[in-house]
């Protein structure tokens, strides 16, 4: 069902979601008993430090009209957010595969956001966004 979101609201949701993927990392970088996966989950989990910086200081308003964008992909926290699915006795295996999953659930919220916008700034913000999950899921893909 089509819904229209605030983009400064939707962007707010993805932030409090980019925000959660810090606890997975951290519960891989104990559950990881491999140096290299050890070392793969400490340079996503710098991106994605970095990455909350700048999303945190987004101002939408700045790549045009904070505009009502129709929208029809509901995730809810709890679709989202792989919670008690990943435990710190969790094989690496199953560790990256939620972290995998939770990457392509963020990437088709901004894909689906930037298919749903008209501005051209605003369009090319949220292909950034789409790119940098790209980057990270290509990362996870090369430790499968």
């Amino acid at each position: 069902m089509a819904s229209y979101k605030s983009l400064q609201d939707l962007l707010k949701r993805a932030l409090k979601w980019e925000e959660e993927i810090l606890s997975l990392y951290d519960v891989a970088k104990i559950g990881l008993a491999d140096e290299n996966s050890k070392n793969l989950i400490t340079r996503l989990d710098t991106q994605q430090k970095r990455n909350l910086e700048i999303l945190g200081g987004i101002d939408v308003t700045k790549y045009g009209p904070n505009e009502w964008v129709r929208f029809s992909i509901e995730y809810h926290d709890e679709q989202l957010i792989p919670r008690k699915t990943v435990k710190r006795d969790s094989s690496p295996q199953e560790i990256v595969t939620a972290i995998l999953d939770y990457e392509r659930k963020l990437k088709d919220y901004y894909q689906t956001i930037h298919d749903s916008l008209v501005s051209k700034s605003q369009k090319e913000l949220f292909a950034s966004l789409v790119q940098f999950r790209d980057k990270q899921i290509k990362q996870l893909h090369a430790f499968l």
